[in-house]
């Protein structure tokens, strides 16, 4: 999860703490070097006129993905939120049927008639229980089972049924889930964006699947367990049919984007970088994650069409600096990437730190033990950073 709605949010603990440290008035001058880096080129975009605002926030989601690949092939922990979408997707039942069907494709889970249990030594655990046409069943799994082929998000599905039965809702086969980020492994190591500058088709192809983790991804930031629109009026048995739903102008805005952020930044093929970065602060405000961090910067990317940069943007940034509760990332700058705009701009911290708060060599350290006593602790020493007013909206 991003930190937006968190700094956005004035009622929030972390929120009132930026505005309080980095009051806005001061950022007057490094909003208009964002404005100038944004109205300086045309924006990159193939997308329709009048685009649903959801559908650009899925772009921006997919950008996301395939600009990991340009550093790296996906690692199981950046595709985490993706499989867990996806799972969302299908039903219990037919977790169900596949698992009676090829035990073998998922060590570690096992299913039995309901009130039995499993044979064997394994410290077996009760994950749900389903009624399907064939009787009730009980899913069981193993401690150390495979996560990415577990069923534990099926259950948002079978939630959302029991809530609001609808036989024509379509659920997604969980053969076409596997067989999905199957496919995904083989064609991202085959084009292997982290060496070089994909083809054309190349780009589509990898734009396709970067728009499928979003959709999945977005599944599960949000809870909810339905296929988007223009996905339920495709039949999706197969990963190629889920792939070929995507609209083509979709596809070309990400490839387009993508092909541009290459030729801007090819320096960084292959570069050593920390992607979605997490921080000991993360949990603490819902489990926020960044972009990247490439040589010490920390970067935040905006796909924005929009001349005007939003001030909260930067609260997004120095709130995430300051969730790195002891410095685990070493970040001694920050930056935006825009690459609509194919540019990007970015700042000392500490001299960034300084002008937004008024104060000469202010010390982020303490800075950090202020949120960190105010998040984790709701320490009362440190509560004289915010406001009283804040903090009694907090307690209401």
């Amino acid at each position: 999860m991003t930190l937006k709605s968190d700094v956005r949010n004035r009622n929030s603990l972390l929120g009132g703490y930026l505005r309080n440290e980095f009051p806005s008035g001061r950022n007057r001058r490094i909003l208009a070097q964002v404005n100038e880096r944004l109205a300086s080129r045309l924006p990159i975009c193939r997308l329709e006129a009048g685009t649903h605002p959801w559908v650009r926030g899925l772009i921006g989601h997919a950008i996301d993905y395939r600009i990991r690949l340009h550093f790296a092939p996906f690692r199981r922990e950046h595709l985490n939120l993706a499989r867990e979408g996806a799972w969302a997707l299908a039903s219990v039942g037919d977790f169900i049927r596949l698992l009676r069907s090829s035990p073998s494709r998922f060590p570690g889970y096992a299913f039995t008639q309901l009130g039995a249990a499993p044979g064997g030594s394994a410290d077996w655990q009760p994950l749900c229980d389903e009624e399907t046409e064939d009787g009730d069943f009980t899913i069981w799994k193993e401690p150390n089972a495979d996560p990415d082929h577990g069923p534990r998000f099926s259950l948002l599905s079978a939630l959302a049924d029991a809530l609001n039965p609808d036989p024509a809702r379509k659920k997604l086969a969980p053969e076409c889930i596997l067989e999905f980020f199957e496919l995904l492994d083989r064609t991202a190591d085959g084009v292997a964006a982290h060496n070089r500058q994909p083809s054309a088709s190349e780009e589509r192809g990898l734009a396709r699947f970067c728009l499928i983790l979003a959709v999945f991804d977005s599944i599960r930031r949000s809870n909810r367990s339905q296929l988007p629109e223009f996905l339920e009026a495709n039949a999706l048995g197969e990963a190629e049919s889920l792939l070929a739903a995507i609209p083509s102008p979709w596809v070309d805005d990400v490839a387009e984007l993508a092909d541009s952020f290459t030729q801007c930044h090819v320096d960084w093929h292959g570069a050593e970088a920390t992607l979605n970065p997490t921080f000991k602060g993360s949990r603490d405000v819902g489990g926020a994650d960044g972009d990247l961090i490439v040589n010490g910067c920390l970067w935040d990317i905006k796909t924005t069409l929009n001349k005007r940069a939003e001030g909260y943007w930067l609260y997004q940034l120095l709130g995430y600096v300051l969730l790195d509760y002891v410095n685990d990332h070493e970040i001694d700058r920050v930056g935006f990437l825009f690459p609509r705009q194919a540019a990007s701009v970015c700042w000392n911290l500490q001299e960034l730190a300084d002008e937004l708060s008024g104060t000469l060599e202010i010390s982020i350290a303490a800075m950090r033990q202020d949120v960190c006593g105010l998040l984790r602790h709701r320490d009362r020493k440190y509560q004289s950073a915010v406001p009283d007013q804040h903090l009694a909206r907090q307690k209401e």
